[in-house]
């Protein structure tokens, strides 16, 4: 896993470039629709400038914390440096797909639960502080959009990418590695590490029978350690987050859970 870090310097150019951004986007956006007087003239001689400028810095604003997230999930994802799998299962497209369409739709109630629980509360915000009708209200609506709308292939494009991977595929193949496990090639890793704080561990494995369909179920623990506040308020906190990997099991196909286990290090 990658740790290097962007140099200070630039970290603190690319903030001053977003912040002058955000800056000309309110300053266009308020000449155009909120001059009462004062910036008529300059409204009048170059509203399509205005226009352009609000359009390009909201862009570039979102293209740079797009960019800041992609780095970051970037420079801690795992490769896949192993050639030899300790597993390697083909399997008949209407059996995989049994499965996984169950298991999917359980995982999408879930999904909905949480993007619920987080959009609500801010649609409901930004409701609200619409109904001000202020130029202030107006400006914090778009500064929240700017915000969290670079954050959606992160989350809902996630989702949708892995959704696509497992169930709308033509054909579907699994290898288990000693740190991870691949699905049409995507890899799902475990047992990686960058450093103390921060990897991703396999603690369990598990056959179960779910949606009945016997599988393998791997328990993964993903361990993140959150910096102290800029203010130094606090020393930072351990995030922990455990997801479940399960692969169904071929047909007729026979398993010695132990020796896995072995191979995998796992008790």
């Amino acid at each position: 896993m990658n740790s290097k870090e962007l140099h200070p310097i630039l970290q603190v150019l690319i903030i001053l470039l977003f912040v002058s951004l955000l800056m000309l986007f309110f300053i266009s956006f308020a000449i155009i629709y909120f001059s009462n007087g004062d910036f008529n003239e300059i409204k009048n001689n170059y509203k399509l400038e205005l226009q352009l400028t609000m359009v390009f810095s909201c862009l570039a604003s979102m293209f740079i914390i797009y960019s800041n997230l992609n780095y970051r999930v970037k420079k801690n994802k795992a490769s896949l440096n192993e050639v030899n799998p300790i597993i390697h299962w083909k399997y008949k497209t209407p059996y995989w797909k049994k499965f996984k369409k169950k298991e999917y739709q359980k995982k999408g109630l879930f999904y909905l639960l949480k993007i619920s629980l987080i959009w609500i509360p801010i649609s409901a915000t930004l409701f609200f502080i619409s109904k001000t009708e202020s130029m202030l209200s107006i400006i914090l609506i778009l500064l929240i959009l700017i915000l969290i709308i670079p954050m959606i292939p992160f989350t809902l494009g996630k989702f949708i990418s892995e959704l696509k991977n497992q169930v709308f595929e033509k054909t579907y193949e699994v290898k288990v590695y000693k740190q991870g496990l691949t699905i049409n090639e995507i890899y799902y890793p475990f047992n990686q590490y960058q450093d103390i704080d921060n990897g991703i561990r396999l603690v369990k494995i598990e056959k179960l029978n779910l949606y009945s369909t016997n599988c393998l179920s791997f328990k993964v623990e993903k361990r993140f350690y959150s910096p102290p506040t800029s203010d130094g308020g606090d020393s930072g906190s351990i995030i922990n987050r455990n997801v479940d990997i399960n692969i169904p099991i071929p047909k007729n196909q026979d398993i010695d859970l132990d020796k896995i286990k072995k191979q995998l290090k796992i008790k």
